[in-house]
């Protein structure tokens, strides 16, 4: 899949915003929901060996 990481980003985006709606969680701040997912976002890094 190629846009693997922006799906997967408009998933968590959905369920995060979802949460807050039900009040299971409360909203952080002013910073955009999207902006704080990216943040946190795990990027992949491998270490070379050679």
């Amino acid at each position: 899949m190629k846009d693997i990481k922006e799906a997967s980003l408009r998933i968590a985006e959905a369920v995060a915003q979802q949460a807050v709606e039900e009040g299971v969680t409360e909203g952080c701040d002013s910073t955009p929901l999207k902006e704080r997912l990216e943040a946190h976002f795990w990027t992949p890094a491998y270490a070379c060996y050679g």
